[in-house]
């Protein structure tokens, strides 16, 4: 993926994010790194727009305000400290430097997460806990000379090329100004910004140069929920994006890919390729590259830092969107550490590449601390105090919870991406017969186990095409959902606690669901058939009450995604589209044969 040129890709992510960026490019130098040249007062104005719509009652309490790098050592900082005129009543109580309006920002919420004990989510996983604010006028001070951050690299990046169709399509201008703010409270200051690129292309192909028809560009374009892999070329076979080349011949590949900068080039001559894969034949400064995966399969240590070409630590932690509960907390808090003191080490930035956001909150807040950390996270104490911080107090049970969580559900390292492959979440075409093998005249379980030898090798390739990853003990999750439940009476009230009690729910009985399906698949081949009408109807149980569950919190709801989708229509044939768009996405993409469906079926569940 690219930005098109600094005018187009580069102008859209200024006027999406109205901040100033400005960064140099640490010890790499990035000299054709764009740089904006928005006044401080605009900036100020920005950052002040944010605390205003996050806590409007406190809007006089921050004095927020630019400065230069000269005080950071030449990077990107924030400063927060005592206001001067703190004890005039009514006055400003707490001021922010920073040298961007993001800084400004990321500097407010370093300061109401550390001082005030809040938490900002999003929406659909809980929202904002801000009760422990205290009242204007009693914010909490600091120690003398106040506290300086300074970015240890300069470039905090976010998003996938599939974010924008798998979470991002729908939005309306306030749920989109929703997530802006919180890119810049997390410190954010190098998204992928797409939104709006076909009518760039509409307007430029269907001018006097290339007199193309409206009929034409509809033809070349994809539906709304499709744009991402339209936008890749991965519709069209254009640069390789999920599809084979031709040949693998190097000389091959590193023609192309210089011909892809020379034509970049000749529309912007200070155009930067940001790449989630390496092409040699881009000169060195003119080419970003994603770690794509770094925080499973990093790249920077079998290719030697990408052989001096700069790069981001990226977490890419989701994909499809698909919902389940997994995370690796401890590799997220050492490994852009690691990567970054690492000898010769080229990293320029950390970043978050999920194919879809709105889940597992805690990761991403972590995820976003390491854009301003230079050493390893003690993830106890920090796991201990987001418990706190998220349900706006401290509980026994939630606390005992989350020990358990970051030691299991949130700290995979068996090296296995995750994709959520419960048997409740997959299509229901398997045949039962493909399901069993016999060793010793007895049915092995294919589903849910990872230990022994047999099912290490059935993990290479079952007959059932997959086993669901499970990378954690079951009876530890029932038992931190046991310690999550006792702490209802305390925190039962708070939409955060409320996400999280019906996710780890959801998690355990997903898991539960492999565990009947085997017994069943079992008792199926033993013709035990009081067994497998047991089972069976326990199964079909655990359905309904999955649906009860989850239909108890919002953020579990199918309804808004396809409400979303057909709020942006303008007519009924637009409604109808939309939907189509909306549900095939979810389902089975697109089956264009009549005997067999999409091989894409169920990936973004």
């Amino acid at each position: 993926m690219r930005f098109m040129s600094r005018k187009i890709g580069f102008l859209l992510l200024v006027l999406l994010l109205y901040f100033e960026f400005g960064y140099t490019a640490s010890e790499i130098e990035l000299s054709s790194i764009i740089t904006s040249n928005t006044d401080p007062a605009t900036q100020e104005d920005a950052a002040r727009g944010v605390l205003k719509r996050l806590l409007p009652k406190h809007e006089s309490s921050f004095q927020l305000q630019i400065i230069s790098k000269e005080p950071c050592g030449g990077k990107a900082c924030f400063h927060i400290e005592n206001h001067p005129l703190k004890s005039i009543a009514g006055g400003p109580e707490i001021r922010i430097s920073g040298t961007s309006g993001v800084e400004l920002c990321a500097g407010l919420y370093w300061y109401l997460k550390r001082r005030c004990g809040a938490h900002i989510s999003w929406d659909k996983t809980g929202g904002k806990q801000l009760s422990t604010v205290p009242e204007p006028g009693s914010l909490p001070p600091l120690e003398t000379g106040g506290v300086k951050v300074v970015r240890p690299v300069p470039w905090s990046y976010y998003q996938n090329v599939v974010t924008s169709s798998y979470s991002f399509v729908w939005w309306n201008w306030e749920r989109w100004e929703q997530e802006i703010d919180w890119m810049a409270l997390q410190g954010i200051n190098l998204p992928l910004a797409s939104t709006g690129q076909e009518t760039i292309w509409q307007k430029v192909f269907q001018s006097k140069r290339f007199n193309l028809s409206k009929a034409d560009l509809d033809e070349y374009f994809s539906g709304p929920a499709f744009l991402a892999w339209a936008r890749m070329g991965n519709l069209h076979g254009d640069t390789f994006n999920e599809n084979l080349p031709p040949t693998d011949d190097p000389t091959y590949i590193s023609t192309l890919g210089a011909s892809v900068y020379k034509a970049m080039s000749a529309g912007d001559s200070q155009a930067v390729w940001l790449m989630q894969a390496l092409l040699h034949s881009v000169p060195v400064g003119k080419m970003l590259v994603l770690d794509l995966f770094a925080d499973v399969k990093p790249v920077w240590k079998r290719s030697d830092q990408f052989y001096g070409v700069p790069y981001i630590w990226c977490m890419l932690h989701n994909f499809g969107g698909n919902i389940e509960m997994y995370g690796r907390v401890d590799t997220v808090g050492s490994g852009p550490i690691e990567a970054l003191s690492s000898l010769n080490s080229t990293m320029v930035g950390v970043g978050m590449c999920m194919e879809g956001i709105e889940h597992n909150p805690v990761v991403y807040e972590l995820m976003g601390e390491m854009a301003f950390r230079n050493e390893t996270v003690y993830l106890e104490d920090w796991i201990l105090d987001y418990s706190i911080r998220r349900y706006g107090k401290a509980s026994g049970g939630a606390q005992e919870a989350w020990k358990i969580l970051h030691q299991t559900i949130y700290n995979c390292q068996d090296g296995i991406a995750d994709h959520n492959g419960d048997v409740i979440v997959e299509f229901p075409d398997k045949n039962p017969d493909l399901a069993l093998v016999k060793q010793d005249d007895n049915y092995l379980r294919l589903e849910g186990s990872t230990t022994g030898a047999t099912d290490g090798a059935l993990r290479g390739g079952s007959l059932l095409g997959h086993i669901p990853h499970i990378w954690y003990s079951q009876a530890d999750a029932v038992r931190a959902l046991g310690f999550l439940l006792s702490s209802s009476d305390e925190l039962g009230d708070g939409l955060p606690y409320r996400y999280d009690l019906v996710d780890l729910t959801r998690q355990v009985l997903s898991k539960r669901a492999n565990e009947l399906y085997t017994e069943i698949i079992r008792a199926y081949g033993r013709k035990d058939l009081e067994d497998l009408q047991r089972l069976g109807d326990s199964f079909l149980e655990l359905f309904s009450d999955m649906e009860r569950l989850l239909a108890s919190c919002e953020g579990f709801l199918l309804g808004p995604w396809l409400e979303s989708a057909k709020s942006l229509s303008t007519n009924l044939e637009e409604k109808k589209l939309y939907e189509w768009n909306a549900r095939t996405q979810l389902t089975m993409w697109f089956d264009n044969t009549e005997d067999k469906p999409s091989p894409l079926h169920d990936y973004g569940k």
